[in-house]
């Protein structure tokens, strides 16, 4: 097996060969004569780069192909660490084959090798090995399916967790308050958590906390942390992030999804209070609804929201319909309605019959309200139906654009409101 591991470093290497003489050779059929024996000198001089490379892994790693040599290898942790201080100076080919029979080594290592992984841990070194180093990144492929890790930390992350004795599991979560950034602890924490999630849950927590709080963050890196976050139901750093949802006027949509998902209906009070703030926009607006709109029906505060935006003077047909539609629990991207409680469906039930009086007369209404009533009775009494009934997208989508271009839309601006609709919901 020792052998093969390092047959498959080395026939990753002769496979990119063969690559690079393929690529040379359709490209020369498309040149000049002279061209063709330039690439041809280029090639030559890359084979033998090549050549020497291999060669020189060849001694590194298989030392002469030698069983013996290599077991004595893997039997010597400290090396195998010391060879990861070296990768940042070898070419990207081979450190990536030097990281990979590295961390393999190490798993198989026949003496611990935690005392050395705690030590590199603890010098701060670490070398970029994808082109981010995030887990998110594709880990890179060397050939015969062997890859690499985004970065060394990461990749005795994953050493460790192999390992996965006690000594190793502990070490690991030694490793975690320390991580370098964002994605480097979420990794790390939904490893143990999936090892133990109460026994690992506060301290995911606090070095999410504590990264959110001391770490200037990309977008993407805060909603990693906050992800991570809603998956441990964070009650608590909602009512902390409570605070942050509107700040200078503007609103905060990765905190309001976090907060939305963490605190549910609970968060209904927040909402209402600064949906009636003047620096809002239109979109702020539209997403202070979208969450609102989960607790209509059950939610007084969620009930008044709804009212007021749909009997806005700004809005028209159009505007009223997927408002209308947004009833069956539907989502903007047009997913099938899901299974209401009854007592919501009944509720929802009651307030449709209302808004129908006002405006099922309305041109493009008809099929909003018609699918609407046929999805909250399905939710109601699921066992009267064979199968849900289907929701018309065509249908819905011919009334809407009828009532936009022939002048029924209503709102004040002739096109259901749709500049002016959520603008004059705060008042």
């Amino acid at each position: 097996m020792k052998t093969n591991r390092i047959n498959i470093v080395l026939s990753s290497a002769l496979a990119l060969l063969v690559l690079v003489a393929l690529a040379q050779y359709f490209h020369g059929h498309r040149t000049t004569q002279a061209h063709q024996r330039a690439q041809e000198k280029l090639w030559n001089e890359e084979r033998a780069q090549w050549s020497e490379e291999l060669e020189q892994l060849r001694a590194q790693l298989a030392w002469g192909s030698s069983d013996t040599a290599t077991e004595h290898l893997q039997d010597e942790p400290e090396e195998l660490i010391q060879m990861l201080y070296t990768l940042d100076r070898e070419s990207e080919r081979k450190r990536l084959r030097k990281a990979s029979f590295c961390f393999q080594a190490l798993t198989e290592s026949r003496k611990s090798p935690i005392e050395n992984i705690r030590n590199y841990y603890t010098s701060g070194h670490n070398v970029i090995l994808a082109a981010s180093g995030k887990v998110r990144s594709s880990s890179l492929d060397v050939g015969e399916g062997v890859s690499v890790p985004p970065t060394t930390r990461l990749g005795l992350v994953d050493v460790l967790r192999d390992i996965g004795t006690s000594e190793a599991i502990g070490l690991l979560s030694q490793v975690l308050p320390t991580a370098l950034n964002a994605s480097e602890a979420t990794y790390i924490a939904r490893i143990l958590l999936s090892l133990d999630s109460e026994l690992f849950r506060n301290i995911s927590i606090t070095t999410a906390r504590n990264l959110l709080s001391t770490m200037s963050l990309a977008r993407d890196e805060k909603r990693e942390l906050l992800s991570l976050l809603i998956e441990l139901q964070d009650t608590e750093m909602a009512e902390v992030l409570s605070n942050q949802l509107l700040v200078d006027g503007r609103l905060d949509r990765d905190i309001l999804d976090f907060i939305h998902k963490t605190m549910g209906e609970d968060a209904m009070p927040l909402i209402y209070s600064i949906f009636g703030d003047p620096g809002l926009t239109m979109a702020d607006r539209a997403d202070l609804l979208r969450v609102s709109m989960n607790y209509v029906g059950t939610n007084e505060e969620a009930n008044e929201l709804f009212s007021r935006a749909i009997h806005s003077e700004e809005v028209g047909a159009p505007i009223r319909a997927i408002m209308v539609l947004g009833l069956t629990g539907m989502s903007e991207r047009g997913d099938a309605p899901p299974d209401l409680p009854a007592e919501v469906a009944q509720s929802r039930l009651m307030l449709l019959d209302s808004l129908e009086q006002e405006y099922g007369g309305s041109r493009g209404m008809g099929s909003a309200f018609s699918t609407t009533r046929e999805q909250l009775e399905y939710s109601l009494n699921p066992g009267a139906y064979d199968e849900r009934p289907a929701v018309d997208h065509v249908r819905i989508a011919q009334d809407i654009m009828v009532s936009l271009f022939t002048g029924n839309a209503g709102g004040r601006d002739g096109m259901g409101g749709l500049s002016g609709f959520l603008g004059g919901m705060r008042r």
